[in-house]
């Protein structure tokens, strides 16, 4: 994709699709659901079905300030396709097989996650049990109440850095042990000023459809006539940094900062102007912060220390280490490498001053050595770290 073209329309369902190198993960290509729904290999729409669940259905709903303008139905629950099958197997499920209409939805880059195609004001997270990359995509009733109540409280978080920004997820709807999670896609704080999204994958992705185009980031860099390792460091990896730090500092949230869920925020000037993240039904809490900070303890899942045997620097390790380093950063730098002929070592030099900055004296929260993924897929979703370095690139 051209630079310029981001500035003739919202291009962010196309970056999202097919300027996404799906080779950041060794497993990324795999999935069980059929092709037609796939990201890049799929239709450029389907049908999605949806049931308007009645008072006796006993559904629940939750909110975290959703906006007032929101075109949305909370009772009404969407039915990715590849489900159907299995809601009319299961007895506690089948009420979600009388379809009562449909809506022309898209696939965003996670594949469960659909957009409507005619209304830009939400996604909807459906539940998926289908295993793509390394995880079941499923939509557990605990796991719409984490994301709802993450969600209330990252926007409680109003000290957050000004290059910080979220999409919110607003509304969630339960039915039995599973939900589906409405997230807006006006980032907040909300601004006046008209800007664009472009997911972090796609800054350093080849464009599927036009090959021959550079690297978006590598374009914006040229556009500005910058100097390219210190445009790098400071327009686009420090935000990344800095919100992250915040979060973990002040409010005990580890952000799932990676490509995926982390978007370069742009004024129509082409010029950075937040960070904006996205999915919060897995982030984890250290409780540990949020006493310290007098901050609530409500959470029922994901805290550290306490699931699947791993220990809380391990975890801290693998969410700065293995999803910003590896599946981020080193792509990003591979790309610089590849189009300025930078030194890589030099660069990650400067990314560790950035961290240290952000830190200080609080190494106390990491191992010495980076922890990440095992080769082997977790049964029910469960997370298995090993030792994958023994000195960490990033800190």
């Amino acid at each position: 994709m051209k630079l310029e073209d981001m500035l003739k329309k919202d291009q962010l369902m196309y970056l999202e699709r097919y300027v996404n190198d799906r080779k950041y993960a060794d497993y990324a290509t795999f999935s069980e659901v059929k092709n037609i729904y796939h990201p890049i290999e799929g239709k450029n729409s389907f049908m999605l079905g949806y049931t308007d669940l009645k008072k006796e259905d006993n559904y629940k709903v939750l909110l975290a300030n959703p906006d007032k303008n929101l075109s949305i139905k909370p009772n009404r629950f969407y039915i990715h396709p590849e489900m159907l099958p299995d809601f009319e197997k299961d007895s506690g499920l089948r009420r979600l097989t009388q379809i009562d209409g449909y809506m022309e939805v898209s696939p965003t880059s996670s594949t469960r996650t659909v957009w409507p195609v005619n209304n830009y004001g939400y996604y909807v997270k459906t539940h998926l049990d289908r295993r793509i990359s390394r995880y079941i995509r499923r939509v557990r009733k605990s796991s719409v109440e984490h994301s709802i109540k993450i969600s209330r409280d990252i926007e409680e978080a109003t000290d957050a850095p000004k290059e910080f920004g979220f999409l919110p997820e607003t509304v969630g709807l339960t039915y039995g042990s599973i939900g589906q999670i409405i997230r807006e896609t006006e980032p907040r704080p909300c601004v006046y000023e008209k800007r664009m999204l472009i997911p972090y994958f796609s800054l350093h992705s080849k464009d599927m459809k036009n090959p021959d185009d550079e690297p978006l980031m590598v374009q914006m860099i040229k556009e500005k006539c910058a100097e390219p390792n210190n445009f790098f460091v400071e327009q686009l990896i420090k935000p990344v940094i800095s919100t992250w730090a915040f979060f973990a500092q002040n409010r005990g949230i580890l952000l799932e900062s990676h490509g995926q869920n982390t978007l370069l925020e742009l004024n129509y000037d082409l010029e950075p102007t937040r960070v904006v993240h996205r999915d919060f039904q897995s982030l984890m809490v250290d409780f540990d912060i949020r006493r310290i900070k007098g901050l609530h303890t409500n959470f029922e899942k994901h805290i550290l220390g306490r699931e699947d045997n791993i220990s809380t620097k391990q975890n801290y390790s693998f969410v700065y280490d293995w999803f910003l380093g590896h599946y981020l950063f080193d792509k990003m730098i591979e790309c610089m490498v590849k189009h300025f002929n930078s030194d890589e070592k030099k660069i990650k030099g400067s990314i560790k001053e950035v961290f240290n900055e952000q830190f200080k004296d609080q190494f106390e929260f990491f191992p010495e050595k980076v922890y990440g993924f095992t080769e082997e897929f977790g049964e029910d979703n469960k997370t298995y770290l090993k030792i994958r370095q023994d000195e960490p690139d990033y800190r």
